[in-house]
């Protein structure tokens, strides 16, 4: 791993940032570099201020500090000196075609990056993105998943860019779903990392039981790992995908069939790999796996 970006969603951006290098320091990687996220939206009206804009809603599903009111003490460590977006490019120009990027949160510093050096989209592997719903309904209303939400003109720059993309999102991630059984098996490993999930996901779980009757919890973010450690545990298809700007269809991924292709605002040339099954069963088993 090269590093980690912070970005806002769930909780602000500098919260984030403090619960990666949190994270970092109880797996034991404190040698990862973190980078300090854009603090808002491409079109917010907040002026960099996004404390704001984070719903209660979100502390019910992770609690206040993003990690299940664990309410870690501060990390020893500090963010590096460069921005997320700065941090992004320089490491993709140091290992040109060598990085992966998995963007997990709006892709606000994605966008940004763009800005300050388009030519570093070429020098990009690949971008395997936790985010949308193609045919799946969306999670902050019947449309949009939240991480397109939060920002569809980043997401618009980002979907439009010259690389390799793959949208792994609602269509495949709303079933995988990790249960209390599932957790039960960490109990036995002596892992900081295992004992860490043990305490922080309860928060996250109960608040899907109640949602679903008991099911479990959506291993949104979890599932874009996944997909890179076994992509042949999962069905994809390429479609063009735009980006919803104005409207209800605000944040919509709208992946195009063919027959839906006579419109000429879409470059039925441009194709996302999109995520739209997988087996959930050895997909979660090698999340336990590997955390075990």
């Amino acid at each position: 791993m090269i590093g980690l970006t912070s970005i806002y969603g769930n909780v602000t951006t500098d919260q984030a940032t403090i619960n990666c290098l949190n994270l970092l320091e109880i797996a034991g990687r404190t040698d990862i570099p973190v980078a300090n996220g854009v603090a808002c939206s491409l079109n917010s009206e907040n002026n960099g201020d996004w404390s704001g804009f984070i719903d209660d809603a979100d502390s019910i599903v992770h609690g206040k500090d993003g990690l299940g009111n664990t309410n870690l003490p501060l990390p020893k460590a500090v963010p590096v000196s460069q921005s997320a977006p700065e941090f992004i490019v320089e490491k993709v120009l140091e290992f040109p075609g060598e990085i992966t990027l998995v963007p997990i949160g709006p892709l606000t510093n994605l966008a940004q990056a763009i800005h300050l050096n388009p030519d570093f989209v070429s020098k990009v592997k690949r971008i395997v993105m936790m985010g949308g719903a193609a045919f799946a309904p969306g999670n902050v209303n019947p449309a949009a998943e939240a991480n397109i939400f939060s920002d569809p003109e980043a997401a618009d720059i980002v979907f439009q860019a010259d690389w390799s993309l793959t949208m792994l999102g609602l269509d495949v991630t709303e079933n995988i779903l990790l249960t209390n059984e599932h957790l039960s098996q960490l109990t036995a490993s002596s892992k900081s990392t295992a004992k860490f999930i043990n305490q922080s996901v309860p928060v996250y779980l109960n608040f899907y039981n109640k949602k679903n009757g008991g099911l479990g919890c959506s291993m949104h973010d979890p599932a874009a790992i996944a997909y890179i450690l076994d992509p042949n545990l999962f069905e994809v298809q390429d479609f063009p995908v735009s980006i919803g700007i104005q409207g209800s269809g605000r944040g919509k991924t709208w992946a195009w069939m063919p027959w839906h292709l006579w419109d000429k605002h879409v470059n039925a040339e441009k194709k996302v790999r999109v995520v739209l099954g997988a087996n959930a069963d050895k997909v979660l088993q090698n999340m336990i796996n590997t955390i075990f």
